[in-house]
Protein backbone atom coordinates (compact mmCIF):
# COMPACT_ATOMS: atom_id res chain seq x y z
CA UNK A 1 0.00 0.00 0.00
CA UNK A 2 3.13 2.44 1.09
CA UNK A 3 4.20 2.38 -2.77
CA UNK A 4 1.16 2.61 -4.41
CA UNK A 5 0.60 5.77 -2.31
CA UNK A 6 4.20 6.61 -3.65
CA UNK A 7 3.65 5.66 -7.25
CA UNK A 8 0.14 8.01 -7.22
CA UNK A 9 2.15 11.01 -5.73
CA UNK A 10 4.04 10.64 -8.38
CA UNK A 11 1.89 10.36 -11.15
CA UNK A 12 -0.16 13.50 -9.99
CA UNK A 13 0.69 16.42 -12.27
CA UNK A 14 1.78 20.10 -10.57
CA UNK A 15 -1.29 22.31 -10.60
CA UNK A 16 -3.12 19.17 -9.15
CA UNK A 17 -0.43 18.92 -6.40
CA UNK A 18 -1.05 22.75 -5.58
CA UNK A 19 -4.09 22.26 -5.05
CA UNK A 20 -4.02 20.27 -1.74
CA UNK A 21 -0.77 21.81 -0.23
CA UNK A 22 -0.03 24.57 1.49
CA UNK A 23 1.20 27.79 -0.51
CA UNK A 24 2.13 31.81 0.60
CA UNK A 25 1.76 34.17 -2.39
CA UNK A 26 3.18 37.43 -1.92
CA UNK A 27 1.91 40.04 -4.00
CA UNK A 28 2.16 44.33 -3.50
CA UNK A 29 -1.06 46.27 -4.12
CA UNK A 30 -0.89 49.84 -4.96
CA UNK A 31 -4.35 51.78 -5.08
CA UNK A 32 -3.35 54.95 -4.63
CA UNK A 33 -1.44 54.75 -8.11
CA UNK A 34 -4.98 55.40 -9.85
CA UNK A 35 -6.45 56.87 -6.96
CA UNK A 36 -4.91 59.39 -4.78
CA UNK A 37 -7.92 59.43 -2.17
CA UNK A 38 -6.62 55.86 -1.32
CA UNK A 39 -2.55 57.00 -0.76
CA UNK A 40 -3.08 57.48 2.40
CA UNK A 41 -2.50 53.44 2.86
CA UNK A 42 0.38 53.54 0.93
CA UNK A 43 1.56 50.25 -1.03
CA UNK A 44 0.03 47.53 0.37
CA UNK A 45 1.53 44.06 0.93
CA UNK A 46 -0.83 41.25 0.87
CA UNK A 47 0.29 37.39 2.01
CA UNK A 48 -2.82 34.84 0.27
CA UNK A 49 -2.84 31.34 2.06
CA UNK A 50 -4.52 28.39 1.69
CA UNK A 51 -7.05 29.61 4.64
CA UNK A 52 -7.21 32.98 4.00
CA UNK A 53 -5.53 36.34 3.44
CA UNK A 54 -3.36 38.98 4.87
CA UNK A 55 -2.62 42.79 4.05
CA UNK A 56 -0.15 44.77 5.84
CA UNK A 57 -0.10 48.55 4.77
CA UNK A 58 1.77 51.44 5.96
CA UNK A 59 0.02 52.12 9.50
CA UNK A 60 -3.10 49.40 9.28
CA UNK A 61 -2.96 45.77 9.01
CA UNK A 62 -5.97 43.24 8.18
CA UNK A 63 -6.80 39.47 7.53
CA UNK A 64 -9.64 37.18 6.71
CA UNK A 65 -9.90 33.58 6.77
CA UNK A 66 -12.03 31.60 4.52
CA UNK A 67 -15.43 31.38 5.28
CA UNK A 68 -15.43 34.66 7.58
CA UNK A 69 -17.89 37.34 7.27
CA UNK A 70 -15.90 39.75 7.91
CA UNK A 71 -12.41 41.68 7.85
CA UNK A 72 -10.03 41.90 11.32
CA UNK A 73 -8.75 45.48 10.55
CA UNK A 74 -5.66 46.35 13.29
CA UNK A 75 -3.81 49.16 14.10
CA UNK A 76 0.00 47.86 14.86
CA UNK A 77 0.64 51.32 16.88
CA UNK A 78 -2.60 51.92 18.73
CA UNK A 79 -2.69 47.74 19.46
CA UNK A 80 -6.82 48.17 18.54
CA UNK A 81 -8.72 46.24 15.83
CA UNK A 82 -12.22 46.43 14.43
CA UNK A 83 -14.15 43.85 12.33
CA UNK A 84 -15.27 45.01 9.17
CA UNK A 85 -18.35 42.86 7.70
CA UNK A 86 -17.38 42.24 3.90
CA UNK A 87 -20.19 43.33 3.10
CA UNK A 88 -19.36 47.10 4.13
CA UNK A 89 -15.99 47.09 2.11
CA UNK A 90 -17.44 48.55 -0.80
CA UNK A 91 -19.66 51.49 1.08
CA UNK A 92 -16.25 52.69 3.20
CA UNK A 93 -14.46 52.59 0.01
CA UNK A 94 -16.98 54.72 -1.61
CA UNK A 95 -17.42 57.05 1.62
CA UNK A 96 -13.58 57.56 1.55
CA UNK A 97 -13.82 58.60 -2.02
CA UNK A 98 -16.22 61.57 -1.37
CA UNK A 99 -16.01 63.83 -4.40
CA UNK A 100 -12.60 62.31 -5.43
CA UNK A 101 -14.71 59.46 -7.15
CA UNK A 102 -14.27 59.93 -10.82
CA UNK A 103 -15.99 58.26 -14.05
CA UNK A 104 -14.63 55.08 -13.21
CA UNK A 105 -18.05 55.15 -11.01
CA UNK A 106 -19.88 54.77 -13.84
CA UNK A 107 -17.26 53.04 -16.15
CA UNK A 108 -18.62 49.57 -18.10
CA UNK A 109 -16.25 47.04 -19.29
CA UNK A 110 -16.21 43.89 -22.17
CA UNK A 111 -14.39 41.05 -20.99
CA UNK A 112 -12.09 40.14 -24.29
CA UNK A 113 -10.99 36.62 -24.96
CA UNK A 114 -8.01 35.46 -22.65
CA UNK A 115 -4.69 35.14 -24.10
CA UNK A 116 -1.59 32.69 -22.47
CA UNK A 117 1.09 33.69 -20.94
CA UNK A 118 3.11 34.09 -17.51
CA UNK A 119 3.82 36.11 -14.88
CA UNK A 120 6.84 35.00 -12.50
CA UNK A 121 7.46 31.98 -14.06
CA UNK A 122 3.82 31.06 -13.52
CA UNK A 123 1.33 29.75 -16.24
CA UNK A 124 -1.27 32.24 -16.09
CA UNK A 125 -4.34 33.76 -18.69
CA UNK A 126 -4.50 37.38 -19.79
CA UNK A 127 -8.31 38.80 -19.15
CA UNK A 128 -8.48 42.39 -21.05
CA UNK A 129 -11.43 44.73 -19.71
CA UNK A 130 -12.01 46.81 -22.67
CA UNK A 131 -13.71 50.27 -21.84
CA UNK A 132 -12.66 51.87 -25.39
CA UNK A 133 -9.88 51.21 -28.38
CA UNK A 134 -7.74 53.41 -25.89
CA UNK A 135 -8.83 52.11 -22.33
CA UNK A 136 -8.47 48.75 -20.58
CA UNK A 137 -7.11 47.02 -17.37
CA UNK A 138 -5.54 43.94 -17.92
CA UNK A 139 -6.09 41.50 -14.84
CA UNK A 140 -3.42 38.38 -14.99
CA UNK A 141 -4.50 35.08 -13.25
CA UNK A 142 -3.22 31.35 -12.71
CA UNK A 143 -5.25 28.32 -12.47
CA UNK A 144 -2.34 26.46 -10.78
CA UNK A 145 -3.34 27.63 -7.26
CA UNK A 146 -7.08 26.43 -5.90
CA UNK A 147 -9.46 29.42 -6.36
CA UNK A 148 -8.89 31.32 -2.72
CA UNK A 149 -12.56 32.30 -1.30
CA UNK A 150 -12.16 35.00 0.73
CA UNK A 151 -9.04 36.59 -1.89
CA UNK A 152 -12.16 36.79 -4.61
CA UNK A 153 -14.75 38.02 -2.17
CA UNK A 154 -12.43 41.05 -1.02
CA UNK A 155 -11.25 41.70 -4.41
CA UNK A 156 -14.68 41.92 -5.69
CA UNK A 157 -16.13 44.03 -2.77
CA UNK A 158 -12.84 46.47 -3.57
CA UNK A 159 -13.47 46.78 -7.20
CA UNK A 160 -17.34 47.11 -6.34
CA UNK A 161 -16.31 50.43 -4.26
CA UNK A 162 -14.40 51.70 -6.66
CA UNK A 163 -16.80 50.68 -9.90
CA UNK A 164 -19.71 48.80 -9.51
CA UNK A 165 -20.15 48.12 -13.62
CA UNK A 166 -16.82 46.71 -13.40
CA UNK A 167 -17.42 44.58 -10.56
CA UNK A 168 -20.54 43.23 -12.72
CA UNK A 169 -18.09 41.83 -15.23
CA UNK A 170 -14.57 41.33 -13.38
CA UNK A 171 -16.57 38.69 -11.01
CA UNK A 172 -16.64 36.29 -14.54
CA UNK A 173 -13.28 36.37 -14.35
CA UNK A 174 -11.78 32.98 -12.90
CA UNK A 175 -8.36 32.35 -11.56
CA UNK A 176 -6.24 33.43 -8.92
CA UNK A 177 -4.61 37.34 -9.59
CA UNK A 178 -1.30 37.93 -10.00
CA UNK A 179 -1.10 41.38 -12.08
CA UNK A 180 -3.29 43.96 -12.82
CA UNK A 181 -2.29 46.87 -14.98
CA UNK A 182 -4.56 50.03 -16.10
CA UNK A 183 -4.19 51.65 -19.05
CA UNK A 184 -5.97 54.67 -19.54
CA UNK A 185 -5.41 58.18 -21.13
CA UNK A 186 -4.53 59.33 -17.24
CA UNK A 187 -2.83 56.20 -16.30
CA UNK A 188 -0.71 54.49 -19.11
CA UNK A 189 0.98 51.32 -17.75
CA UNK A 190 0.01 51.68 -14.18
CA UNK A 191 -0.03 48.43 -12.30
CA UNK A 192 -2.42 48.18 -8.92
CA UNK A 193 -0.98 44.84 -8.47
CA UNK A 194 2.18 42.66 -8.93
CA UNK A 195 3.73 39.43 -8.17
CA UNK A 196 6.46 38.93 -5.40
CA UNK A 197 6.98 35.61 -4.71
CA UNK A 198 5.18 32.11 -4.31
CA UNK A 199 6.31 29.24 -2.15
CA UNK A 200 4.73 25.97 -1.32
CA UNK A 201 5.23 26.30 2.69
CA UNK A 202 3.21 28.65 4.84
CA UNK A 203 4.62 28.44 8.55
CA UNK A 204 3.46 31.43 9.24
CA UNK A 205 -0.05 30.95 7.95
CA UNK A 206 -1.54 30.35 11.53
CA UNK A 207 0.46 33.73 12.76
CA UNK A 208 -0.47 35.85 9.89
CA UNK A 209 -4.04 34.86 10.72
CA UNK A 210 -4.73 35.18 14.37
CA UNK A 211 -4.85 38.19 15.84
CA UNK A 212 -2.54 39.06 18.90
CA UNK A 213 -4.49 38.78 22.66
CA UNK A 214 -2.87 41.97 23.53
CA UNK A 215 -5.30 43.95 20.80
CA UNK A 216 -8.55 45.65 21.94
CA UNK A 217 -11.40 46.27 20.31
CA UNK A 218 -12.28 49.46 18.93
CA UNK A 219 -15.70 50.81 19.03
CA UNK A 220 -15.76 51.98 15.50
CA UNK A 221 -14.18 51.79 12.37
CA UNK A 222 -13.81 55.27 12.20
CA UNK A 223 -11.09 55.37 15.50
CA UNK A 224 -8.52 53.33 12.90
CA UNK A 225 -9.49 55.30 9.79
CA UNK A 226 -9.16 58.76 10.94
CA UNK A 227 -5.73 60.15 11.89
Amino acid sequence: MKNLVLLLALLVPFPLAAQTRPYHLELQANPGAPFPWLGKFGAVELHVYRGGVRAEALWLNAFSKNGAASVTVENPLGRAYVELPIRDIAPTLAKLAGSDAGIERVAAAELMKPVKGKVGGIDAMRYRLLYSPGAWIDVWTTSTLPDNPQLRALVQEFVRGVSPRTAEVSKKIPGVPLYVELNFRRFQKVPVLTFKSLKFEAPEEQDDLTLDALYFRAPLLDALLNR
